[in-house]
């Protein structure tokens, strides 16, 4: 019995692995159960959010150079509506 998700025991030569936190080459569909490579499934949606993924990369490249970036993440449950943190 494993708890690692690496499967580094299974890549070792073990052959009776139980993975007790799953594993974290392979994700599953919480809806149907289907199963996949996770690198292929993160190809694909790499592949399939193409613009969004360009757009996050120049927006992060923006903001490590020193500029602002557009793309903001709210919490609304901490946040006014001008984006600024609340005071009690």
């Amino acid at each position: 019995i494993t708890q690692n998700v690496d499967i580094l025991h299974s890549k070792g030569g073990s052959k009776h692995v139980l993975h007790l936190h799953g594993r974290g080459d392979i994700v599953r569909c919480m809806n149907c159960g289907v199963t996949c490579d996770r690198k292929e499934y993160h190809d694909h949606l790499s592949e399939s959010n193409r613009e969004w993924m360009e757009a996050a990369s120049a927006s992060d490249t923006t903001t490590k150079a020193g500029g602002k970036s557009e793309n903001k993440v709210r919490d609304n449950d901490n946040d006014n509506d001008d984006g600024k943190k609340k005071t009690s």
